[in-house]
C-alpha cells in the first residue's frame, strides 16, 4: 500500500510503499519453523470441524424457522384482513344492489301511473268526442 510522505525532502514528494502483507508470509517460514513446507502437517480433527458445522447449520436453521413462523402467523393477519375486506366489499355490494333495485322498481311503478293516466285521459277524449259525433 502506497503512503504519500508530505514532507518535502529536497523539494520533491516522496513516495513510501510498506511491505506486502502477501511478500512477509511467504518469507515468514524462515523465521517459523512450523511453517516450513518441509514439515508434514499435523493431523485434522475433520469430525470435529463437521460437527461445529452442523451446530452452526441447526442454529441458523432455528433462526430460519422463526423467521418462518413470523411469515406463516403475518399471513395468517393478511389473510383475517383480506377476507374482513372481501365480506365488508360484499355487504356494500349487495346493499347497492338492493338500492337500485328499488330504485328501477319505484321507476317502472311511477311509469306504469302514468301509463294508467294517459290512458284514461285518451279513453276520456275518445268518449268526448264520441258524444261530440252523435250530437
Amino acid at each position: 500500500m502506497a503512503s504519500r510522505d508530505n514532507s518535502p525532502k529536497n523539494g520533491v514528494d516522496r513516495y513510501h510503499f510498506e511491505e506486502s502483507p502477501v511478500v512477509s508470509a511467504r518469507n515468514s517460514y524462515i523465521d517459523n519453523p512450523a511453517m516450513d513446507p518441509q514439515v508434514r502437517l499435523e493431523e485434522y480433527e475433520w469430525a470435529e470441524l463437521e460437527a461445529q458445522f452442523m451446530k452452526r447449520m441447526e442454529a441458523f436453521k432455528a433462526v430460519e424457522d422463526g423467521i418462518w413462523e413470523e411469515w406463516r402467523e403475518w399471513g395468517e393477519i393478511f389473510k383475517a384482513w383480506a377476507s374482513t375486506i372481501s365480506v365488508h366489499d360484499e355487504d356494500r355490494a349487495s346493499k347497492r344492489l338492493r338500492t337500485r333495485i328499488a330504485f328501477t322498481q319505484n321507476s317502472e311503478e311511477a311509469l306504469e301511473a302514468k301509463r294508467q293516466h294517459y290512458i284514461k285521459v285518451v279513453q276520456a277524449f275518445e268518449s268526448a268526442l264520441a258524444l261530440l259525433g252523435e250530437g
